[in-house]
């Protein structure tokens, strides 16, 4: 199995390494144990690792064998079907690495977003309302389109860029767990572990905001089409 690791060093400090040449590689690694179920956080010693099963882009690329430690689950599911093919994809199209694609999708300070979840009250589990995802290319654009009310309405969640790292995880924990239903996001706030996404709202889809010019270099429309692809989700574009 593959997995990725939440550690800067993981298996040993950067001192002791035989081949210091692995702190410039992705902190992915290769396992030949079977450890829980693809998308579970495993825990190895003091090391996180998100366990990407056998099917993962660019499989060539990644030949280190992670120490043969013993593993077992820490958090099953951390990341659903849905969010795995979403990750697997944007490495693979984008043409990128899986170190600079994860930092869309969750909080690298791994042990900092965990501390926060288990600070609050677990929700039941069971049905899970359709969520509605709307997407603006900026925020004057957002603020112009929706009346301020908006913003005080029950299950609404907004994501910006510059909400704290506190916030963010919060937000995600909100969505993950299906009790934010609409969620009104910019460009590089839509990477999100949606739990029952059925319909995406793209505003101006032609705008020049959609091009992220960093690795992973995306455009924002494209991805929103895979996205509904990936969920079953409705795209309207405006």
């Amino acid at each position: 199995m593959y997995l990725f690791s939440f550690k800067t060093f993981p298996g040993f400090t950067k001192n002791e390494s035989p081949d210091k040449t692995i702190f410039s590689f992705d902190r992915m690694f290769y396992s030949s144990q079977h450890v829980g179920n693809p998308g579970d956080l495993l825990v190895c010693e003091d090391d996180l690792l998100l366990n990407l099963w056998e099917e993962i882009s660019f499989p060539e690329m990644y030949r280190i064998t992670y120490p043969s430690l013993p593993m077992k689950v820490r958090y099953a599911e951390f990341f659903d079907q849905h969010f795995l093919t979403f990750l697997h994809w944007m490495v693979y199209e984008r043409y990128s690495s899986y170190k600079n694609v994860m930092k869309y999708f969750v909080n690298l300070e791994i042990l900092e977003l965990l501390k926060r979840e288990a600070k609050l009250p677990s929700e039941k589990s069971g049905h899970k309302d359709a969520q509605t995802l709307v997407i603006f290319p900026d925020n004057w654009t957002r603020f112009n389109v929706l009346p301020p009310a908006t913003f005080e309405e029950k299950n609404l969640i907004s994501l910006v860029s510059t909400d704290t790292q506190n916030k963010k995880d919060l937000h995600r924990r909100s969505v993950k767990k299906g009790l934010a239903t609409t969620i009104i996001a910019t460009h590089s706030e839509v990477f999100q572990p949606f739990c029952n996404l059925k319909k995406i709202l793209l505003y101006d889809p032609d705008k020049r905001y959609y091009n992220n010019q960093q690795d992973p270099r995306y455009t924002l429309p494209v991805v929103a089409e895979k996205m509904a692809e990936i969920y079953g989700a409705e795209l309207v574009m405006k």
